[in-house]
């Protein structure tokens, strides 16, 4: 019922089956993402430290972003992450180093758990500072943040493999214009609509 109320699908059987079926092939990594909502899903999170002590998978919850279409949404059920973290402590979860190439999420680890959780926190403090992270959506155009303002249209260098080192220097180039931060505590959220909309 929460599955449904959060998506609007009713197949959480056949994605759970499937990703049952992932764990068969042995990748280095399987990652679940859950959105964390306020009143929906905030007081279910034991469910997934249960599943996470025999399943190989990093369950990486997710607070609730918010986008030029979402306000309601996003002030009826953004929560933030911290307490979940703190119980987390409490069990003896620790904090993994972070690795160089790391993406945005803080993962943690306990020895008696064959999973890991994870957390990513857009408002948490220096939240950017460790991002390396880019994405070029379905149309071909880079977006510097997910809340940024601007597209750059990479598509007339996406047309042949002999475009790769062109297509290099046009990065590293608008690279410099990525800002240090966004600015959500400023509720400017950039020109995003929607994620799903955003594709890439």
């Amino acid at each position: 019922a929460v599955f449904l109320k959060m998506t609007g699908s009713s197949q959480l059987n056949e994605i759970t089956c499937a990703i049952e079926e992932a764990f068969s092939y042995n990748f280095a990594a399987i990652k679940i993402n859950v959105v964390l909502m306020k009143d929906l899903n905030d007081k279910s999170y034991v469910s997934f430290l249960n599943w996470a002590k025999t399943a190989p998978l990093t369950i990486r919850f997710i607070e609730l972003m918010p986008t030029l279409q979402n306000n309601l949404l996003f002030k009826a059920h953004h929560i933030n992450s911290q307490f979940l973290k703190e119980d987390l402590k409490s069990r003896g979860w620790k904090l993994k180093p972070r690795e160089m190439n790391a993406g945005p999420a803080e993962e943690y680890a306990h020895p008696d758990y064959r999973g890991q959780m994870g957390f990513i926190a857009p408002y948490e403090k220096d939240f950017c500072g460790n991002c390396n992270r880019l994405r070029v959506t379905s149309q071909g155009a880079l977006r510097l943040c997910l809340f940024g303002e601007g597209n750059y249209s990479l598509r007339d260098l996406l047309q042949s493999p002999d475009q790769k080192e062109e297509l290099q220097l046009r990065l590293f180039s608008l690279l410099q214009k990525k800002e240090i931060s966004h600015y959500l505590s400023e509720e400017k959220y950039g020109n995003n609509f929607s994620f799903s909309s955003m594709g890439g």
